[in-house]
């Protein structure tokens, strides 16, 4: 059998094994996004010349060592270059661009592709390799770009799948809470506040990073039912913080939530007037990135809110792209600086890069906050620019209610 010829899937499978033997390979799958539609409109002898067409162009790539079709807008392709998998699906790409230059067909045909790295010696069998690919293959098809899997694409998409199964009725997904980080008197170190933390320790993978899954609950469109969740959990747990000296409570809510979900604003206002009488206060922070993106109903909700006692914080300024001009019409009461400016090596250079910051808060009106502080050294830096508060390891970790206190 020659390896230049369209192969079966079986036949494919059977040479992949062989070379697993000796040296790990790519496995890439390319699929036809539009086959379907080409089919409806043009007529199935179009589309089946275009498959045709079309498997004998991966063929014909000196990058694929074996070229298979599995179904009519399905093909894989191995490739023996495993140290550079994007190779293969550059060359794929640059194919179907060139393929689609010569107009032979009255439409563009559209791809998505993804590869991954089968690797000699493991005891992964040949079909879970395929899964892989695969998965990268939807990927590419979301991001319009090719994909290599790798293991957040898995993270990835188990996320996605558990996000993709809730509904306003739900509880948040198993071992998703929130704990209170503390916010400090920069001059004493007295407790100022509490900053609520979304915290997920997904069972069978464990803890997952907010920065990892906030960014798809949002893209998935269920970071308001998250933002609701804390909310919730906050108003159960405001009076354990004012037993630790917190009587203020900062918590980090989504722009999209405040702009598409009105309940969210009634919700919080609800939650102010039944612990009014405790001296319940609340800040709600908001990115950077978030207020240079999102304005109009955002600002609108921010004024509403503040009006009602709610303070604003802008979080993690000095990790964006943001202009400064961004923040001239909106409300803010607390600028909060990015930690990432006290790792900075030149010392000089942190402490001025801090008193641009803390210029921008007193031109604002607002008090600072920095982020991040975990030694001696950093809260000297923190105290020489005049911060008004510090949080972080420094001054202990967060409060996690799920777990007794030794008092």
């Amino acid at each position: 059998m020659t390896h230049k010829e369209l192969l079966t899937k079986s036949a494919l499978v059977s040479e992949l094994n062989k070379l697993l033997d000796e040296q790990s390979v790519v496995l890439s799958t390319v699929l036809i996004k539009n086959l379907a539609r080409i089919n409806s409109q043009f007529g199935r002898d179009i589309g089946d010349e275009l498959i045709e067409k079309f498997g004998q162009m991966l063929v014909g790539l000196k990058e694929c060592e074996f070229t298979a079709k599995v179904s009519p807008a399905l093909y894989a392709v191995i490739s023996k270059e495993a140290t550079r998998p994007r190779v293969l699906l550059k060359a794929v790409q640059e194919a179907v661009v060139h393929f689609n230059k010569t107009k032979q067909f009255p439409f563009l045909v559209e791809i998505s592709v993804g590869a991954t790295v089968a690797a000699m010696g493991h005891s992964r069998d040949v079909e879970s390799w395929f899964d892989q690919a695969n998965l990268a293959m939807v990927y590419s098809g979301r991001l319009s770009t090719p994909q290599v899997y790798h293991e957040s694409t898995a993270l990835d998409a188990t996320i996605r799948d558990i996000f993709g199964r809730l509904t306003a009725q739900d509880s948040p997904p198993e071992r998703m809470h929130w704990v209170y980080q503390p916010v400090n008197h920069v001059s004493d170190g007295r407790i100022f506040a509490y900053e609520a933390l979304c915290r997920w320790d997904i069972p069978g993978i464990g803890s997952v990073s907010p920065n990892v899954f906030i960014p798809i609950a949002e893209d998935v469109g269920v970071i308001d039912l998250i933002d609701s969740w804390g909310l919730m959990s906050l108003d159960k747990t405001h009076e354990e913080l004012f037993e630790h000296g917190g009587h203020c409570v900062s918590f980090n809510l989504s722009a999209k939530t405040l702009e598409s979900d009105l309940s969210c604003a009634e919700m919080i206002k609800d939650m102010l007037n039944r612990n009014r009488d405790c001296g319940c206060e609340l800040i709600i922070e908001m990115t950077e990135t978030a207020v240079a993106e999102n304005r109009g109903r955002l600002l609108t909700q921010l004024k509403e809110l503040r009006a009602h006692g709610v303070r604003i914080a802008i979080d993690d300024f000095g990790s964006g792209l943001t202009s400064l001009g961004a923040f001239a019409d909106l409300p803010c009461d607390y600028l909060k600086i990015d930690g990432s400016l006290l790792h900075i090596e030149d010392r000089h250079l942190a402490k001025g890069l801090l008193q641009v910051a803390k210029k921008l808060a007193d031109l604002l009106g607002a008090k600072v906050i920095v982020e991040g502080v975990e030694t001696e050294a950093q809260l000297r830096l923190v105290k020489e620019i005049g911060a008004d508060f510090a949080q972080g390891w420094y001054f202990g970790q967060p409060i996690d209610p799920a777990i007794p206190s030794d008092n």
